[in-house]
């Protein structure tokens, strides 16, 4: 703790003329301690005033930060969010491609007819030569 008591003097004591006024400011000190006392106690519950404050002000930065970061997450949570339904959507539109041509595959009795992925490329070939 900070000590506010600056009328305390501290050093030897001085000589000659000094002396006389040395006395004179111990008797005004005298006078004027319960004004300095108070004055202290002032500045003294000031000061742990402010330490409580810049305790309080530590807090709320922490939490600040704190919040911060819940909101980064948040923030990523939402992305990873979009970027799944992205996908969802591309498998759904790939099911429902796949879905049609199997349609498509099937002949008038129902049966499920499928070209040989073979016969397309031989046939090319066999009309490019």
């Amino acid at each position: 703790m900070t000590d506010f008591a600056f009328y305390n003097e501290i050093g030897d004591g001085p000589r000659g003329l000094k002396r006389a006024v040395v006395a004179v400011r111990r008797l005004l000190r005298r006078l004027l301690r319960p004004i300095f006392l108070r004055q202290a106690e002032l500045m003294a519950s000031l000061a742990s005033r402010l330490d409580d404050h810049v305790a309080k002000i530590d807090e709320a930065h922490r939490r600040i930060d704190r919040t911060s970061d819940e909101i980064q997450d948040t923030i990523a949570l939402g992305w990873d969010y979009v970027a799944m339904v992205r996908r969802v959507a591309a498998l759904e539109d790939r099911i429902e491609a796949l879905q049609s041509r199997e349609l498509s595959a099937r002949d008038d009795d129902g049966q499920l007819s499928l070209p040989f992925p073979d016969l397309d490329v031989n046939t090319a070939h066999a009309k490019a030569c």
